[in-house]
């Protein structure tokens, strides 16, 4: 029988099912589904599990670990709450989500002999939301100012300053019918280093491609075309041509330059 360390483990990771506590929001669910290399599952078993937060690369320095012993169910499926294990080192509360970027890494130890010898790194594409807003409390915006921590150009904010609008330092496509706009926008790769780490990124409504068009300079947009994401009918979309502000109404399947923006 071949022992378990000479198994190739898959860890399938699905992250930020935020869950919020009264005293502690800095947690969030963690869950992971371990198979072997032939693809079955390892079930109702004890895995010793040590969880790191790696700031800035996949091999960057560790600013939180901690450990966990959760059994996987029939599914091979264990879940548990980051932030509730053993603390090894660092403060999790402590960490400015917002500051750098961050990488989680999972080491697994299935034989419970002390020895984490499987492991497995990704990156934290976007900040978990509730340690986001942690993280935000008490800050005030400015428009027409770049936050790296929001992603992008702030182009309108509450009278308190401290809700608003951003918008993308850079165009999702430059040749997108109406239809794939909010595909290209959902693509990481089609935002910068800040952009990339939010999956709240929406086409603006012509009053807020409006607001693009205001702060175009800063924007760096082009003298396109830009879609909206308000529909006429079933057929036609509103649109600006930014080389004059003019608004009109085109086919829903002509191709757009497309901007997006997130709320904050």
């Amino acid at each position: 029988m071949c022992k378990i360390k000479s198994i190739t483990i898959f860890i399938i990771i699905f992250l930020f099912s935020i869950k919020i506590y009264s005293q502690a929001p800095d947690k969030f669910n963690y869950q992971m589904v371990v198979r072997d290399g032939t693809n079955n599952v390892i079930a109702n078993q004890m895995v010793a599990i040590q969880i790191s937060i790696l700031k800035t690369s996949a091999s960057g320095v560790a600013v939180y670990i901690e450990t966990h012993t959760p059994t996987t169910n029939t599914n091979g499926t264990v879940s548990f709450v980051i932030g509730d294990g053993g603390v090894i080192t660092g403060i999790i509360n402590s960490i400015d989500w917002l500051s750098d970027n961050y990488y989680i890494k999972t080491e697994l130890d299935i034989d419970n002999d002390g020895n984490y010898d499987i492991s497995g790194v990704s990156q934290f594409l976007t900040v978990p939301y509730a340690l986001h807003a942690n993280n935000l409390a008490g800050r005030t915006y400015n428009v027409n100012t770049y936050y790296p921590e929001l992603g992008g150009l702030v182009i309108e904010v509450t009278p308190n300053g401290k809700h608003g609008i951003v918008a993308s330092m850079q165009d999702q496509s430059n040749s997108s019918n109406w239809y794939d706009a909010q595909g290209f926008i959902d693509d990481p790769s089609n935002h910068d280093i800040d952009g990339k780490k939010f999956r709240d990124w929406r086409l603006p409504t012509s009053r807020e491609l409006g607001l693009i068009y205001l702060y175009r300079v800063e924007l760096n947009t082009t003298s396109g075309i830009y879609w909206s994401d308000s529909q006429i009918n079933e057929l036609y979309a509103r649109s600006i041509r930014f080389t004059n502000n003019t608004f009109f109404d085109t086919w829903k399947t002509s191709t757009f330059f497309v901007r997006a923006i997130r709320t904050f």
